[in-house]
């Protein structure tokens, strides 16, 4: 119980710190959503320091909204990769949602699908979709994926 509320602390800690992310506890998972349009250095630096909080301080599947992106860089895509294949190592999972028509074709081509839960959003409710919309709920997502991991209970210390 005490971890509980020391990670609770720790993620409200950082959420007024973030400029490039807005991420939100919902019922398994912590919902990360990206509030920039094109990559930069200082995004990539955010989202080490966000990836490594997530990984490391939840026990939480991690969905990330990439909706408003227009690209992502190679350096960039390998940490989420990296972050899908430590997640999954720890029973967890990392779910996108939102992804351009390009990025959804690089991911499945080489077949990073079996790391990455992707949801896909067909093109005429990608372009009407707004910044305001939400994806898809974790419930929704569940059951859509049926061998996606149920969420780690913590453990008693």
């Amino acid at each position: 119980m005490t971890n509980q509320r020391k990670t609770r602390t720790i993620l409200e800690v950082a959420k007024p710190k973030l400029k490039y992310f807005r991420f939100r506890e919902v019922s398994n998972a912590i919902e990360l959503v990206c509030l920039f349009n094109e990559m930069d250095e200082n995004i990539e630096n955010e989202a080490v320091s966000v990836f490594a909080m997530l990984y490391y301080q939840t026990r939480n599947h991690i969905k990330i909204d990439l909706f408003p992106v227009k690209y992502l860089s190679l350096s960039f895509l390998t940490r989420l990769l990296n972050l899908a294949r430590d997640l999954n190592e720890k029973r967890r999972a990392l779910i996108l949602v939102g992804l351009n028509p390009s990025l959804m074709h690089f991911i499945k081509r080489f077949n990073f699908t079996e790391t990455i839960f992707l949801i896909e959003e067909p093109d005429k409710d990608r372009k009407r979709r707004s910044k305001s919309s939400s994806p898809p709920s974790m419930e929704e997502i569940q059951g859509l994926f049926p061998s996606l991991p149920k969420a780690v209970e913590d453990e008693v210390q």
